[in-house]
């Protein structure tokens, strides 16, 4: 996520990152359920969510990780 963070300023880097990251994710046991990175070129503030409301968990349910600047946050599930 650092990664695509940093390249927001080129859209085709940006996508690739974002798209390969949300993928390694796919078969795992902890999936992000929410991805925000604002200023991405092109694009405006790049938001991923799935069908699983955040407030539906509990706080024990889910892992809130900032990376960089504290408006880039992503959500897992940790049920």
């Amino acid at each position: 996520m650092k990664l695509a963070s940093n390249l927001r300023s080129d859209w085709q880097a940006f996508e690739s990152v974002i798209n390969s990251y949300l993928q390694s994710y796919e078969e795992t046991r902890t999936p992000p359920l929410y991805v925000y990175i604002p200023d991405v070129v092109t694009y405006g503030s790049f938001n991923y969510t799935t069908n699983t409301p955040l407030s539906s968990l509990r706080d024990i349910e889910k892992e809130i990780v900032a990376v960089g600047e504290a408006d880039n946050v992503a959500v897992f599930d940790l049920r």
